[in-house]
């Protein structure tokens, strides 16, 4: 490797897992594009929402934390979501 290379290679995002909390107009875009790149895509919402054919599968919170190689989140912030996603939604956590 050329010392001026970054050591990090980064990594393959086909096959990887991604969790989508919030399913409105953006999270939808998201899981459009994460289509593009062959991932597992499931979502979370609080709101009933009309499936999006993008989202293969809807989950519930926790199952979406724990399943999920990348979390993106796409919510207003507020009180409710301030419990919601936290350090203790996150006991999971690969690196820890």
């Amino acid at each position: 490797m050329d010392e001026n290379q970054l050591d990090y290679t980064g990594s393959e995002l086909k096959g990887k897992t991604i969790g989508i909390i919030g399913l409105g107009a953006i999270g939808q875009e998201v899981a459009s594009f994460c289509r593009v790149f062959d991932m597992n895509v499931q979502a979370y919402a609080r709101k009933a929402v009309v499936q999006s054919e993008d989202v293969v599968k809807m989950t519930d919170f926790d199952t979406l934390i724990s399943t999920s190689d990348i979390v993106s989140v796409h919510i207003p912030l507020n009180q409710q979501i301030k419990q919601l996603i936290n350090k203790n939604a996150f006991p999971y956590s690969r690196n820890a």
